[in-house]
């Protein structure tokens, strides 16, 4: 976990301190892909370690942060759902996008100025056509969207862990197991959610405020950014590990719906 931290804020730093150096978000982001799932998969191993004694491949390592078959499976669980749900979301964009093209075609004044009009003229634009039939054709379908992300993110969001655990990467387990949890499992992202930006924004501001206090009153947002995006990291991979290992261990019991009953 202390190495998630501070790649996060490494990475933070850089953006801060090389603003221009466009590769940075990308390989932030590969990195972290990696990191975040080596420390899942430590998490993981202390959770599921007693269901395989003996098995030197699911021992959780002394230093804690290691690199094996577990981490492989749980990083390609990962990439498999991140792809499935890009993919959902690249066709809903291409349908509102055709279907918001078709509604504003009845005011040419508006494409004319989102086309060819300065960015004062293209925010208006945007602002009347959101007002307009194009604004609930974006409700109509973000919003059942986001509900139907939510309810197959909460479905799915066993299967890294069951992928760590049973060495299969099995979709109709993972349906099977969250069922009865959804609503457990929404509300616990929303108020882990909250309780991450609130953590950020505390640390963000204490350290920001003690930037500017010795000085540095200039790079006091930036530095203030950075630690708060690194405390939003320290809490956000156990909260969300602990969740699912929570679920899994409660099968032991029986039935996961009479459990979040």
């Amino acid at each position: 976990m202390l190495v998630v931290v501070w790649l996060a804020a490494a990475l933070g730093a850089i953006q801060v301190l090389r603003p221009n150096w466009t590769a940075a978000p990308f390989l932030g982001g590969l990195v972290n892909l990696f990191a975040s799932a080596a420390m899942a998969g430590a998490l993981f191993r202390i959770g599921v370690e007693a269901r395989h004694p003996g098995d030197a491949a699911f021992r959780a390592h002394a230093a804690g942060l290691q690199w094996g078959s577990l981490e492989w499976r749980v990083l390609g669980a990962r990439i498999i759902l991140g792809l499935i749900f890009l993919a959902a979301i690249f066709v809903v964009a291409i349908i509102w996008g055709v279907a918001v093209g078709v509604s504003a075609m009845a005011d040419r004044a508006d494409v004319t100025a989102l086309t060819t009009g300065d960015n004062a003229a293209k925010g208006a634009a945007a602002l009347h056509m959101l007002a307009g039939p194009a604004g609930v054709i974006s409700v109509a379908i973000w919003l059942p969207t986001l509900a139907a992300a939510l309810y197959f993110g909460a479905r799915l969001s066993l299967y890294p862990l069951l992928a760590a655990d049973t060495r299969a990467f099995n979709f109709a387990q993972s349906w099977r197991t969250t069922r009865g949890a959804v609503m457990a499992i929404v509300v616990t992202w929303i108020v882990s959610f909250l309780a991450q930006m609130l953590l950020a924004v505390v640390v963000g501001g204490m350290l920001g405020a003690i930037a500017a206090m010795l000085g540095h009153s200039g790079a006091a947002r930036g530095w203030g950014s950075i630690g708060g995006q690194a405390a939003s990291v320290a809490i956000a991979g156990p909260l969300a590990a602990g969740l699912q290992l929570y679920i899994y261990n409660a099968l032991g019991s029986g039935d996961t719906a009479a459990t979040f009953a």
